[in-house]
């Protein structure tokens, strides 16, 4: 160092290594925290039907069958997503065993990589506390932490959108060509996850972000498209092209026509919901951060309206005001722009999925990491700026939030069809217990006689208490839930199909949705459309297993020939033997 004394450079050099070393320590105790809520107990319940077992299944059997080409569902060709999922989940098997584990690694490791490359990039551009911040709210979301937990292709292509966009986004600033040619093989990674939407979320929300800020032209000589999408072109192309060939165009009628295009335009599977779908969804799945984000985005059309009136004033014209108002766009600092960017990630893929007719939960996760960053920016910006009003305002509706879930939930939850019997007693202790929590970190949050210093202490504190409440508590409860969950909807099917399967008997499955049956026989199964079909199946065999509703026994005819084996509230298995002639 020029100009600086030998002693001095060296204490520097000192501080400079315990600085880096602390924010490593840092790194290393998020990785811990979000491993732990992430793969703890990945096992401890069987797959959720019918969503797990669609992609577990055909995990299985790809690994039973070697056929790595065409995905198969029940031994039946299954024509529906990409296969990169479950490619994962056959290395997932080979690593960890067939197993529910096995299944959900790859997806919980998705999960985690997302975390972790937000935490990274947030530190990188929006500082260590809002780095820090997003990483919290990442992990205390319930859509996020749930979705990470099932085999299911949403959290795979949240980090490949997500990851994508932070890879152009660190590449056009930095001018770093690895992070450009990652983003073209992650946006290819996301198509081979989910098909034409991987490549049109990325698209959309960069063209919008380059057009504000005035880059377009520098953004495309830099990326050099033709050549970046040819990348993406070698990659994803070529399965979809073979799979094509093999199945003489019938895949690309099925997937492309009927689960893009369809299910775009019309009512899929019946996955209809109304144009706000999805932005009650954002709200619940971001509980208790997204009332912060509601703020967030209050203010931040409030300063453009503002904006916008100022340039309007100045000579009444609306176009010139728009001009001079994108102007602001173009000289903006690293932070500025990635809040804009993260603001774009989140309304265009709100409103992209908000579009389509069909309509399922997990869609809009690919939002949470830029949602997460703008929430932890509007709460750095409140500590910064040691304003309290925001956490007093928000800590307060929470208390009322979770004393009402407290108080109410148990009452209401009781009207649930076919719900945990346990589940409002749960619910409603969890709302007491965090209301308790909120009242603790109000108690600690600013008060008015308070310093500046002493208020952004404070203001630490309560978030602090809030944080670790929210891992506790939403821990605590959540791994004691999803036991009462998967037996009020899974009952004691799993350990029915492993049983029948035992025996080498054929098994039928009637009126039950549940691919998973296939993944616990580890066999194919036969599924009659209707009664009449089981009927039909049943006499032309001498024996065979009958999975089913309990509801539906009645329904089944009572010759000697039938036994239940087994059966609990919601689903039966019954053993069925020709005696004689068989009728209905």
């Amino acid at each position: 160092m020029i100009g600086v004394s030998p002693v001095l450079s060296n204490q520097i050099s000192a501080s400079e290594n315990l600085f880096s070393r602390s924010r490593f320590l840092v790194f290393c105790i998020v990785a811990a925290i979000a491993s732990l809520f992430l793969f703890a107990m990945l096992d401890s319940v069987p797959l959720f039907n019918p969503d797990e077992g669609l992609y577990a299944e055909p995990a299985r059997e790809m690994l039973d069958t070697g056929e790595y080409v065409t995905t198969l569902l029940n031994y039946a060709v299954r024509f529906t997503k990409p296969p990169l999922v479950i490619w994962a989940m056959v290395l997932g098997y080979k690593l960890f065993g067939v197993s529910e584990f096995g299944a959900r690694f790859f997806i919980a490791a998705s999960a985690f990589v997302l975390v972790m490359s937000v935490y990274v990039f947030s530190e990188k551009y929006l500082g260590f506390r809002a780095a820090l911040i997003s990483a919290l709210v990442l992990l205390t979301s319930p859509l996020f932490v749930g979705v990470a937990r099932e085999t299911i292709t949403d959290m795979p292509l949240s980090l490949f959108i997500a990851g994508s966009l932070m890879a152009f986004f660190f590449a056009f600033r930095e001018k770093s060509e690895i992070a450009k040619w990652t983003g073209f093989v992650l946006v290819a990674l996301a198509i081979m996850t989910k098909g034409p939407v991987g490549l049109i979320l990325p698209v959309a929300i960069l063209a919008a972000f380059y057009f504000l800020t005035g880059q377009v032209r520098s953004a495309l000589r830099f990326f050099n498209l033709p050549l970046g999408l040819l990348v993406v072109a070698l990659i994803a192309l070529p399965w979809f092209m073979i799979e094509i060939s093999i199945t003489k165009g019938a895949y690309f009628n099925e997937f492309i026509m009927r689960e893009n295009f369809a299910r775009f335009t019309s009512v899929i599977d019946a996955h209809k919901g109304p144009p706000w779908y999805h932005i009650a969804v954002v709200l619940g799945g971001l509980f208790p951060w997204s009332l912060v984000l509601v703020g967030t985005i209050c203010r931040g059309a409030k300063y453009l309206l503002t904006s916008w009136q100022e340039q309007f004033n100045s000579d009444k014209s609306v176009f010139n005001s728009l001009v001079r108002l994108k102007a602001q766009f173009e000289n903006m600092a690293a932070d500025k722009q990635v809040i804009l960017l993260s603001s774009i990630t989140g309304m265009v893929t709100v409103a992209f999925f908000s579009a389509s007719v069909s309509k399922l939960l997990p869609y809009t996760l690919p939002a949470f990491p830029a949602f997460a960053m703008l929430i932890a920016c509007e709460i750095d910006r409140t500590f910064a700026q040691n304003k309290r009003k925001p956490l007093l305002i928000i800590l307060g509706m929470l208390l009322a939030i979770y004393v009402l879930a407290g108080t109410i939930a148990p009452f209401a939850l009781q009207k649930l069809r076919d719900a945990p019997a346990d589940l409002p007693n749960t619910i409603g202790t969890y709302g007491l217990v965090m209301a308790f929590f909120v009242l603790i970190a109000l108690v600690f949050a600013p008060r008015i006689d308070q310093t500046k210093n002493q208020l952004k202490n404070s203001s630490y504190i309560s978030l602090a208490i809030l944080g670790a409440a929210l891992f506790a508590v939403n821990g605590y409860f959540g791994f004691k839930l999803l036991p009462q969950v998967s037996k009020a909807f899974e009952g004691d099917v799993p350990d029915y199909a492993h049983f029948a399967s035992l025996s080498g008997e054929p098994i039928l499955v009637h009126d039950l949705r549940k691919p998973g049956i296939t993944f616990y026989s580890k066999r194919a199964v036969l599924l009659p459309a209707d009664l009449d079909a089981v009927h039909e199946l049943l006499a032309s065999r001498n024996v065979a297993y009958i999975l089913t509703r309990t509801r539906d026994l009645k329904d089944l005819p009572s010759e000697d020939g039938f036994k239940v084996v087994a059966a609990d509230d919601r689903f039966a298995l019954l053993h069925w033997r020709k005696s004689g002639n068989f009728s209905r």
